[in-house]
């Protein structure tokens, strides 16, 4: 049997459908980079119709680079720091791990009958991280 498992919402605990029980990473992004969070999601996510998709999903496309897009979209926001010191405040925020749900992988890991998956769509610096920061690599088949 093959099980897939998703990152947001279900391996990492941040994201969820219902904006109440939603554990922000950007919370103090405002406080701590000076970046308004809401301006961020809209410049870097959008909103249905806006055209600002495009540009994640073209670093999720791997068309264009994350460090590049965010170079073009924070410094308008307020942000001059450097644009590796972003993308590591937020994977590192945005990497709070459901530990019930990994361990549910680990023990369906552990069975001869079971091949454990991630099926995410992911920009690839933070699949890199989730796969070896946090290293899921250790947790499921490629």
């Amino acid at each position: 049997m093959k099980v897939f498992f998703d990152v947001d919402g279900v391996l990492i605990d941040g994201w969820h459908h219902n904006p109440a029980r939603r554990r922000r990473w950007d919370a103090a992004l405002q406080a701590d980079f000076g970046v308004d969070p809401n301006a961020f999601s809209k410049a870097l996510f959008g909103t249905p119709g806006d055209g600002y998709a495009r540009r994640i999903l073209a670093c999720i496309k791997d068309d264009r680079d994350l460090g590049d897009v965010l170079a073009e979209v924070l410094p308008p926001l307020g942000y001059a720091g450097p644009v590796d010191a972003f993308i590591d405040y937020w994977f590192a925020r945005d990497s709070r791990i459901n530990t019930g749900v990994l361990d549910v992988v680990t023990a369906l890991g552990r069975r001869d009958d079971v091949a454990v998956y991630l099926a995410t769509g992911q920009e690839h610096k933070r699949a890199h991280h989730l796969w070896h920061g946090l290293e899921f690599k250790a947790h499921f088949r490629e």
